[in-house]
C-alpha cells in the first residue's frame, strides 16, 4: 500500500506545485489515463496511458483497493471545497495467468549457464534461497559463515531475522564467488555486501565492483535475462517474471522432493524456507492445496451412507 500511495502522491505533486484540492476526474485520470471525449464521457472505462497501462489485472486492483482505502480515509478527515467525491472504482475483471514455473535442470541452468560470476551468484542465491529481491542484495560478507552452513537473514517484508542453511550447491557457488570477488577487490570484509554494486558494463574488461554499496536496483533484470536464456523465449514473453519466479519454483521443487521421500509435513519445512506467517501462503504461492488433495484421496470412491 505504501508504494501505491507515493505513486499517486509523486503524480499529483508533479500535476501542480501545491494542490489544494481533489476532484473525483484527478483520481479517474490519474488511473485511466487523460481523455477530452466530451460531455457524457465516463473516464473509468477509457483504456488510455494511466495506471491501467503500466501494469498487470491483479496488480492493478490491488492499487485500487488501497488508493479506495486511503481516499476514504482522507475524505472523512477533510472537506474538498463541498464536493463530494466517490473514491471507489471500477475493478478489472480477469483470469489469473498460469504463473511460470521451473523445474530443477532449469534451475540449475539459470545459474550455471550465466555469461558472467555476478550473474551466476545472483541466480545461485535466488535458487537455494528463495529469498526475495531485497533480502539477496543485502546480505553482507559477515553474514555468511561457510564453516558452521549458515547465512544471518533478515527478512524485510515480516522484518524478522532468520538463519538460513547453506545447501551444498550454494556452498560451493559462494566459494567460487568469493575467490573472484577477492581477486577483484583484495581480501574480503565482513561489512562488503555479497552483491555489490558495480559499474562499467559493456565495456570488456572495464566491470568494477563497489563492495560498500549495494546493487541499487533489484536483481529482476539480472534473472530475467537468464530466464530469457533458459526458457528461449522473447522478453515481452516473460512480463512480471523475476525473482519471484525462482522463489516460487525452488519451493514447489522442494515441495515435491520432500513429498517423494514421504516426509511427514514438507509444507511446513517449504514455509520455513520461504518465510511465510501460514500454510495457507505457502500453499498458494507453489500452487499446492494440500486439504483438497487429501480429501480427494480419502473421499473417492468411499462409500459411506449405505452403511
Amino acid at each position: 500500500m505504501k508504494s501505491t500511495l507515493t505513486r499517486f502522491a509523486r503524480w499529483r505533486d508533479s500535476t501542480r506545485h501545491v494542490p489544494k484540492s481533489l476532484r473525483e476526474g484527478d483520481v479517474e485520470t490519474y488511473i485511466w489515463g487523460p481523455h477530452d471525449c466530451g460531455p457524457g464521457c465516463t473516464a473509468r472505462f477509457h483504456d488510455g496511458p494511466g495506471l491501467r497501462e503500466s501494469m498487470g489485472d491483479g496488480a492493478l486492483n490491488r492499487s485500487l483497493s488501497a488508493l479506495e482505502v486511503y481516499l476514504t480515509w482522507a475524505f472523512r478527515m477533510t472537506y474538498v471545497r463541498g464536493e463530494v467525491i466517490n473514491p471507489t472504482t471500477r475493478r478489472v475483471r480477469y483470469r489469473p495467468s498460469r504463473r511460470l514455473q521451473l523445474d530443477i535442470k532449469q534451475l540449475v541452468d539459470l545459474y550455471e549457464g550465466a555469461e558472467d560470476p555476478y550473474s551466476r551468484m545472483v541466480c545461485a542465491l535466488a535458487a537455494y534461497t528463495g529469498g526475495r529481491a531485497g533480502e539477496i542484495k543485502t546480505i553482507r560478507v559477515g553474514d555468511v559463515d561457510l564453516g558452521r552452513g549458515e547465512i544471518d537473514w533478515t527478512r524485510h517484508k515480516t522484518r524478522t531475522d532468520d538463519v538460513l542453511p547453506i545447501m551444498a550447491e550454494l556452498h560451493s557457488e559462494l566459494e567460487r564467488w568469493f575467490a573472484h570477488y577477492a581477486a577483484a577487490n583484495g581480501p574480503l570484509r565482513p561489512d562488503w555486501y555479497v552483491i555489490p554494486g558495480r559499474h562499467g558494463l559493456g565495456q570488456p574488461g572495464a566491470v568494477v565492483y563497489r563492495p560498500t554499496r549495494p546493487r541499487v536496483h533489484g536483481c529482476h533484470t539480472i534473472i530475467k535475462d537468464q530466464l530469457v536464456r533458459v526458457l528461449g523465449v522473447a522478453p515481452e514473453d516473460l512480463r512480471g517474471e523475476g525473482v519471484h519466479t525462482v522463489r516460487r519454483s525452488i519451493a514447489r521443487c522442494l515441495y515435491e522432493q520432500l513429498l517423494d521421500e514421504r516426509h511427514a509435513d514438507p509444507i511446513s519445512v517449504v514455509r520455513a524456507l520461504l518465510g511465510h506467517s501460514t500454510r495457507g501462503m505457502t500453499e498458494r504461492h507453489i500452487g499446492v492445496e494440500t486439504g483438497r488433495t487429501e480429501r480427494d484421496r480419502v473421499l473417492r470412491g468411499r462409500s459411506m451412507l449405505k452403511g
